[in-house]
């Protein structure tokens, strides 16, 4: 598939509009696809999606062994310098330990196919949807690969291209069988989401036919990269955890309704994600191209001002919830109590099944990402994986302990509540112990190449 690319534009802002431009598309046929599953599935059975597909977020992050943020951190570097061999070795190397490090984890999970089904699913009739679910995720895994490739290579049009394509066969497989078939299944739909990124990995096959004749990387190199990979592995397993545990405590503690309430007020609320995954793909890789903390502390002034502005300007999206859950997913996901009044509901230990409390709350996250993106820049960039894995545990671990404190007592509401404030404490002070770094300590990013 020949798509020109913008990687010889030195433009941050037309990088950022392709990319922005991009995850809009995907975004809006993503958004599509959400809205006709929630039409066909009751809450309930939404909810049994919603966990499943958190699945399918989660476990790729236990292929790659952390070699994938390692291509997106390196490959820009060593291709500035010149080294585009030992780039290229990086990026077979991390294809071969995707596809070992895959067919082993599928072999140990699919044991437990069942027990995972009775848990998560309190049904242990559906283990075949486990088994579906597990095949979906080794297919996803690859367009993941591809789309890192491209972003290392700061291919962000190809990038796009990518995740449209897969969004796009998911968008028209489920619409077609909707039309074609009377009723459609769970089962069919976690066909269609691992069919969908196969047929996109053969489109843009060639991308990794290229890396057949490639050496893999040096053993020395190789161990000095999978130390880092290792702690990127960690810090993005712990990171997924703290996202999406909150679905998973509701799913194993509340019932299936629940999930699909909270899932439903979280997907329409992520759209503000695009601009989140727009920011960090294209600053990321130039953030990768500073040497020294002088440097650095500059780039990461200058986007701070940039991210602060565009939080501001996406906080006011937060209180148009009631309007969209009720218009686009259905009456099904608003609750009969019309009062709207969350307190009212505390002191008996209830929560009002809504999906508007969730997406405000969610929206005040995403703001608030959007605000410490130069922090999780930073985090990258100085080459300290041990630390980046340090503070996505501790976000894991305090989103943990107050899902566990807060989940029962106010349900899906509770869940994003706690998220939103974990966010917002280490975010903080994360900012502020990594900029004294940068000003005390000129050595403080460290050299791998």
């Amino acid at each position: 598939m020949k798509i020109p690319d913008l990687r010889t534009s030195s433009s941050t802002s037309v990088s950022a509009i392709v990319v922005g431009g991009g995850d809009v598309i995907v975004k809006i046929v993503s958004l599509a696809v959400t809205i006709i599953l929630m039409r066909i599935f009751t809450p309930s059975d939404y909810g049994i999606l919603t966990t499943l597909l958190t699945f399918i977020m989660v476990l790729p992050l236990f292929m790659d062994l952390g070699t994938t943020p390692s291509m997106i951190r390196f490959g820009p570097f060593l291709e500035a310098k010149g080294l585009v061999k030992q780039r290229d070795e990086l990026f077979k190397t991390s294809l071969a330990l995707r596809i070992i490090v895959g067919l082993l984890m599928f072999g140990a999970v699919f044991p437990f196919r069942k027990m995972i089904s009775s848990y998560f699913l309190h049904d242990s009739g559906l283990s075949m949807l486990v088994t579906l679910m597990l095949l979906a995720t080794l297919s996803t895994s690859f367009t993941q690969f591809i789309a890192a490739i491209f972003q290392s290579r700061e291919r962000f049009l190809k990038m796009s291209v990518t995740k449209f394509v897969e969004a796009l066969l998911k968008l028209v497989s489920i619409a077609v069988l909707w039309v074609l078939l009377p009723s459609i299944g769970l089962s069919h739909v976690m066909i269609i989401y691992g069919l969908a990124p196969l047929m996109t990995v053969i489109l843009f096959f060639s991308e990794i036919r290229k890396l057949i004749r490639v050496s893999f990387l040096p053993v020395q190199k190789l161990k000095q990269i999978a130390r880092i990979s290792f702690w990127y592995m960690c810090s993005n397993i712990f990171l997924m955890i703290f996202v999406n545990f909150d679905i998973l405590i509701i799913a194993a503690i509340g019932s299936q309704q629940d999930v699909g309430l909270f899932g439903a007020g979280y997907k329409l609320a992520s759209v503000l994600g695009l601009i989140v995954n727009a920011l960090f793909t294209v600053f990321m890789p130039q953030a990768s191209r500073k040497v020294t903390s002088g440097d650095l502390i500059k780039y990461l002034g200058k986007i701070s001002i940039v991210c602060a502005l565009l939080a501001i300007a996406a906080f006011p999206f937060a209180f148009s919830g009631h309007f969209l859950v009720s218009s686009i997913a259905g009456d099904a996901y608003v609750t009969p109590d019309k009062s709207g009044e969350l307190s009212n509901h505390l002191h008996h230990g209830v929560y009002p099944r809504v999906a508007e409390d969730v997406f405000f709350l969610t929206v005040c996250d995403h703001s608030v990402m959007i605000l410490f993106i130069p922090f999780m820049i930073c985090l990258f960039t100085v080459n300290r994986p041990i630390l980046l894995a340090l503070f996505s545990a501790l976000e894991m671990i305090l989103n943990i302990i107050g899902d566990v404190i807060f989940v029962p007592l106010y349900g899906p509401a509770g869940a994003a509540a706690v998220t939103l404030t974990v966010r917002m404490t280490v975010g903080t002070w994360g900012s502020i112990y990594l900029y004294r770094k940068l000003k005390q300590n000129t050595d403080f990013i460290q050299q791998v190449f």
